[in-house]
């Protein structure tokens, strides 16, 4: 989606404001990441990027990485955090540590997080007879209790 929402992006960016022009090169970045991982997909055969495109993709993802951190310091004071750095950034730079031998598809935390999962296999488990608002209350009681037992 980081090509679509790019274009919207930078229709109504401020190219005056550096905040914008920063939101726009991580767009640029995240599409050109995702461009060569869709060009070389596993199931074409690519299990690793190899250590050329892996070097490019490790370096894309760190300037993506850097303009982010910038987003969340420049944000700070506002009242709502707009830019948060997760985890999940920090994991991205590992995975892209390793393209060169494994394509971060293959790796369990760029496609389909363990959370996720988890919450799918409990939602299923409390959809049956059930209309949509009380499968929601029922998966969350299940996942309190499910907490509440591994804390103990």
């Amino acid at each position: 989606m980081a090509p679509v929402l790019g274009i919207i992006w930078n229709r109504f960016c401020s190219s005056d404001n550096i905040n914008h022009r920063r939101i726009s090169l991580i767009f640029k970045l995240d599409a050109e990441i995702e461009t060569i991982l869709d060009n070389h997909k596993p199931v074409n055969g690519y299990y690793t990027l190899g250590a050329q495109l892996g070097a490019v993709v490790r370096q894309k993802q760190m300037q993506l990485s850097q303009l982010y951190i910038m987003l969340e310091e420049s944000y700070a004071e506002e009242p709502r955090p707009l830019f948060n750095a997760v985890s999940k950034l920090h994991y991205t730079a590992h995975i892209m540590d390793t393209a060169a031998a494994l394509h971060p598809h293959l790796n369990w935390c760029w496609k389909g997080e363990d959370f996720m999962n988890v919450t799918s296999v409990l939602m299923t488990s409390c959809l049956r007879g059930r209309q949509d608002i009380s499968a929601t209350i029922k998966a969350i009681e299940k996942y309190r209790l499910a907490i509440f037992l591994e804390w103990k």
